[in-house]
């Protein structure tokens, strides 16, 4: 598996890309980030996830 196909928990991530777990979550809550539900309390976001918010932030 490669680091983009890793799947992580929201304080993972956030730790990985150097933002606050509150950002996280609000990109979640907003639409913007997408992840899987397992339960109503683990929810895991693929790293690819991030790296496609992040560009399309970039672009505006």
């Amino acid at each position: 598996m490669s680091e983009d196909e890793e799947y992580l928990k929201p304080k993972d991530l956030a730790e990985r890309v150097g933002v606050s777990v509150s950002l996280i979550r609000k990109y979640m809550r907003n639409g913007e980030l997408e992840y899987i539900e397992f339960s109503p309390k683990v929810r895991m976001i693929l790293y690819s996830s991030w790296l496609k918010l992040v560009a399309r932030r970039k672009r505006g």
